[in-house]
């Protein structure tokens, strides 16, 4: 099991996250299926990030805080959800879940469970379900395979959508 966020992993910007779940809302008039943290947060992924590569680095990270547990945990999340998560080592022993082998983030702008104020923002969108998996090649990383399920259970999905651009 993986261990809780230390202050100084908090401070550098990681959100610690463990149990991914999965919130049913309407996204651009479309039922989706939303992945967000344990506590309701909605998770976003960005166009720009490949497998095993995150583009959000520095100060983008204070805006796009990364979903990241300590050390080589499992993330536990719906069954449907779990074949499609992995992690990506960020630092020493912080490790960035993926979904569809992209990098999660949960957006600082967002307060209370449910929003998605991030939506569309430069390259970042919302990660549902449907969301498809990131273009490249895996690299050498920590596949974390499945985890026992929690959280809600869930389908398919329609994918959050928003105007291009950087971050």
């Amino acid at each position: 099991m993986a261990a809780v966020l230390t202050a100084s992993a908090l401070a550098a910007g990681y959100i610690g996250g463990m149990t991914l779940t999965v919130r049913v809302e309407q996204l651009n008039g479309k039922t989706a299926h939303v992945l967000t943290t344990h506590d309701g947060m909605t998770l976003y992924y960005s166009t720009k990030d490949t497998p095993r590569k995150s583009m959000c680095t520095g100060s983008c990270t204070h805006t796009w805080k990364p979903f990241a547990l300590v050390g080589k945990g499992k993330p536990t999340a719906p069954s449907k959800v779990l074949p499609h998560l992995s992690t990506l080592k960020r630092a020493r022993v912080i490790y960035q879940i993926e979904y569809n082998g992209h990098p999660l983030y949960t957006y600082s702008k967002d307060r209370k469970p449910g929003d998605t104020r991030g939506a569309g923002k430069g390259s970042f969108r919302v990660a549902t379900m449907a969301t498809p998996r990131a273009a490249g090649k895996r690299g050498a990383g920590n596949e974390t395979g499945a985890a026992s399920g929690a959280g809600a259970s869930s389908g398919g999905g329609a994918q959050a959508s928003g105007s291009a651009g950087g971050r």
